[in-house]
Protein backbone atom coordinates (compact mmCIF):
# COMPACT_ATOMS: atom_id res chain seq x y z
CA UNK A 1 0.00 0.00 0.00
CA UNK A 2 1.03 3.35 -0.54
CA UNK A 3 1.74 6.36 1.98
CA UNK A 4 -1.37 8.45 1.09
CA UNK A 5 -5.09 7.64 -0.08
CA UNK A 6 -7.29 9.52 -1.63
CA UNK A 7 -11.23 9.53 -1.74
CA UNK A 8 -12.99 7.93 -4.51
CA UNK A 9 -14.66 9.81 -7.32
CA UNK A 10 -18.11 7.95 -6.06
CA UNK A 11 -17.58 8.96 -2.42
CA UNK A 12 -16.52 12.94 -2.84
CA UNK A 13 -20.19 14.33 -2.47
CA UNK A 14 -20.54 12.01 0.46
CA UNK A 15 -17.92 12.75 2.32
CA UNK A 16 -18.62 16.66 1.99
CA UNK A 17 -22.16 15.96 3.03
CA UNK A 18 -20.52 14.12 6.29
CA UNK A 19 -18.58 17.26 7.27
CA UNK A 20 -21.48 19.30 7.12
CA UNK A 21 -24.32 16.54 9.04
CA UNK A 22 -21.37 16.07 11.59
CA UNK A 23 -21.43 19.45 12.86
CA UNK A 24 -18.62 21.17 10.96
CA UNK A 25 -19.99 24.13 9.38
CA UNK A 26 -16.91 25.03 8.05
CA UNK A 27 -13.75 23.05 6.85
CA UNK A 28 -11.30 25.01 9.16
CA UNK A 29 -13.44 23.82 12.62
CA UNK A 30 -12.62 20.26 11.53
CA UNK A 31 -8.89 20.71 10.58
CA UNK A 32 -8.38 22.75 13.97
CA UNK A 33 -10.19 19.84 15.91
CA UNK A 34 -7.99 17.08 14.09
CA UNK A 35 -4.93 19.44 14.66
CA UNK A 36 -4.19 18.59 10.94
CA UNK A 37 -3.73 21.84 7.87
CA UNK A 38 -6.54 22.99 6.51
CA UNK A 39 -4.76 21.94 3.05
CA UNK A 40 -4.73 18.45 4.02
CA UNK A 41 -8.25 18.46 4.70
CA UNK A 42 -8.94 19.78 1.74
CA UNK A 43 -7.32 17.27 -0.07
CA UNK A 44 -9.12 14.62 1.73
CA UNK A 45 -12.31 16.55 0.30
CA UNK A 46 -11.38 17.00 -3.13
CA UNK A 47 -10.21 13.57 -3.56
CA UNK A 48 -6.19 14.46 -3.70
CA UNK A 49 -4.06 12.16 -2.13
CA UNK A 50 -3.29 12.21 1.49
CA UNK A 51 -1.48 10.40 4.15
CA UNK A 52 -2.77 7.15 5.08
CA UNK A 53 -2.95 8.27 8.80
CA UNK A 54 -4.80 11.29 8.23
CA UNK A 55 -7.23 9.35 5.88
CA UNK A 56 -7.80 7.32 8.31
CA UNK A 57 -8.56 10.02 10.79
CA UNK A 58 -10.47 12.25 9.04
CA UNK A 59 -13.01 9.31 7.58
CA UNK A 60 -13.38 8.00 11.42
CA UNK A 61 -14.05 11.82 12.51
CA UNK A 62 -17.24 11.85 9.82
CA UNK A 63 -18.63 8.16 10.23
CA UNK A 64 -16.65 7.00 6.97
CA UNK A 65 -15.32 3.23 6.75
CA UNK A 66 -11.99 4.72 5.07
CA UNK A 67 -11.68 0.91 3.11
CA UNK A 68 -14.87 1.49 1.68
CA UNK A 69 -14.37 5.10 0.63
CA UNK A 70 -10.61 5.19 -0.65
CA UNK A 71 -9.11 4.90 -4.16
CA UNK A 72 -6.64 2.09 -3.87
CA UNK A 73 -3.26 1.69 -6.00
CA UNK A 74 -5.04 -0.92 -8.19
CA UNK A 75 -7.67 1.75 -9.43
CA UNK A 76 -5.55 4.79 -8.94
CA UNK A 77 -2.43 4.34 -10.76
CA UNK A 78 -2.33 2.84 -14.20
CA UNK A 79 0.83 0.11 -14.50
CA UNK A 80 3.48 1.57 -16.47
CA UNK A 81 6.04 -0.88 -18.09
CA UNK A 82 8.15 2.00 -19.27
CA UNK A 83 9.17 2.38 -15.66
CA UNK A 84 12.93 1.57 -15.19
CA UNK A 85 13.28 -1.04 -12.41
CA UNK A 86 16.75 -0.02 -11.29
CA UNK A 87 17.41 3.73 -11.70
CA UNK A 88 21.09 3.45 -11.10
CA UNK A 89 21.67 1.28 -14.60
CA UNK A 90 21.15 3.50 -17.54
CA UNK A 91 17.98 2.70 -19.31
CA UNK A 92 19.50 1.72 -23.18
CA UNK A 93 17.93 0.25 -26.22
CA UNK A 94 19.13 -3.23 -27.22
CA UNK A 95 21.44 -1.75 -29.82
CA UNK A 96 22.94 0.47 -27.89
CA UNK A 97 26.05 -0.29 -25.37
CA UNK A 98 28.05 1.96 -23.16
CA UNK A 99 31.22 3.15 -24.85
CA UNK A 100 34.26 1.89 -24.06
CA UNK A 101 36.47 4.98 -22.46
CA UNK A 102 40.53 4.28 -22.30
CA UNK A 103 41.26 8.01 -20.38
CA UNK A 104 40.28 9.26 -17.28
CA UNK A 105 39.98 13.31 -16.39
CA UNK A 106 41.36 13.88 -12.50
CA UNK A 107 39.57 16.73 -11.62
CA UNK A 108 41.15 18.63 -8.35
CA UNK A 109 39.06 19.15 -5.27
CA UNK A 110 37.10 22.10 -5.33
CA UNK A 111 39.09 23.24 -1.99
CA UNK A 112 42.37 23.93 -4.12
CA UNK A 113 40.33 26.79 -6.00
CA UNK A 114 38.83 28.26 -2.43
CA UNK A 115 42.29 29.31 -0.98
Amino acid sequence: MSRSLRVHPEYIDQVKLALKRNGYPRQKDLAEELEISLSTLNNYLNGRPVDNLNFQEISEKLGQDWKAIALLDQESTPSNSNVNPDPWKPDLDQDESIPDVDYYVERPPIETTCY
